[in-house]
């Protein structure tokens, strides 16, 4: 792969104050969390939510207001540092991006995986740059189907979307905590969900 984790400068190192790191999740794992903090859970569509997660080698556990209390951190400062502490990670090579010459459509694809946030990486700025240049196109399609995979896919023509979901479905149904077989494109502004099949 090419692109800013595969060599080039990444910005300057980040000192965070709270080690968190954003985690996405469905529905039903809030409904389970004790009340308040809901102010610190986003919305990103097709029923999932990104929160705030401290690892505890290999287990992660919720952020609450009190930790960003204790840290001096507001809701919007804490989700910052998380993103780029989720940087540092893919940089540093703790999460894998391989790219595969052929999949759905015969297309190419990148699996984004073997860690506990890499479906969090659907948040990563970069991440939408990385596809384009080693996927040859502009418009990305991704798909976290549970917590330790996001796959990128280029946007292929009418009834391709069918074809990505079945692959998924097909190569990614026994993750442990599971999320989303629904597709989101990849924008500037980040991950969108694809609202009806093509």
């Amino acid at each position: 792969l090419t692109g800013e984790y595969a060599g080039s400068p990444l910005s300057p190192p980040f000192v965070g104050h709270l080690n968190c790191y954003p985690y996405i999740v469905p529905k039903e794992y809030l409904e389970s969390q004790p009340d308040g903090g809901t102010e610190m859970v986003r919305p990103i569509g097709h029923g999932l939510s990104v929160v705030l997660v401290q690892d505890h080698r290999g287990a992660v556990k919720s952020v609450s207001l009190s930790d960003l209390a204790g840290a001096k951190l507001t809701v919007e400062s804490a989700h910052k540092e998380a993103l780029r502490n989720l940087e540092e990670l893919l940089h540093a090579g703790d999460i894998e991006i391989t790219g595969y010459d052929s999949g759905p459509n015969d297309l190419p694809f990148i699996l984004v995986g073997e860690h506990w946030a890499a479906a969090a990486c659907i948040l990563l700025p970069a991440i939408l740059g990385i596809a384009r240049e080693n996927l040859g196109c502009s418009e990305v399609i991704a798909s976290i189907p549970h917590r330790d995979a996001l796959l990128l896919f280029p946007k292929a023509g009418k009834g391709a979307m069918r074809a990505i979901q079945h692959f998924v479905v097909e190569h990614e149904s026994e993750g442990r905590k599971p999320l989303t077989f629904e597709p989101f494109e990849l924008t500037e502004k980040g991950p969108v969900p694809v609202l009806k099949r093509l």
